[in-house]
């Protein structure tokens, strides 16, 4: 996997907290970086790793990435709180210290909020991942026209 391409002094960076301070460097992607994600994106879907897992697999591939969201949840919303405002602890917070911010999203709804639906959507999917079936649809009674939904190929997303 390929660093993105933004120098550290780009104006594209994001990586200044409420309060100032740094917590992390996040740049934005040029597009010779979405070309590459997208080459490496289309390159997994067709690698025999991933081509030939079963749609069953695949679901518990999901289910077990919610388990991870789940049992990690304490940290992610830790990040997610500091990413949407300051608090008056300055250390690892526990969540008590978390109760005192004073701006953006407290921690509890963080985690009882983002973090607990982000599992959910998880689960959810991964539940339909080897539901996949179509529908016949009626034309002419000498033909047969039918879909099927199924992985096509690679997506993007663009997230402010």
């Amino acid at each position: 996997m390929s660093r993105l391409s933004n120098p550290p002094n780009s104006p594209q960076r994001s990586d200044i907290h409420r309060n100032e301070q740094e917590i992390t460097s996040v740049y934005a992607a040029s597009a010779e970086d979405v070309d590459l994600a997208v080459k490496a994106a289309r390159k997994a879907l067709k690698d025999p790793s991933w081509k030939n897992l079963s749609s069953s697999d695949r679901g518990r591939l999901l289910f077990k990435l919610a388990d991870l969201v789940h049992e990690n949840a304490h940290t992610l919303a830790t990040i997610e709180t500091w990413d949407n405002g300051e608090c008056s602890s300055k250390k690892w917070p526990s969540n008590a210290d978390f109760d005192r911010c004073s701006i953006g999203k407290p921690f509890k709804h963080a985690r009882a909020g983002d973090i607990r639906a982000t599992a959910m959507c998880l689960r959810y999917y991964a539940g339909w991942a080897d539901k996949i079936q179509g529908d016949v649809i009626e034309t002419a009674p000498s033909k047969l026209t039918y879909t099927i939904r199924e992985p096509v190929g690679v997506c993007g997303q663009i997230i402010p």
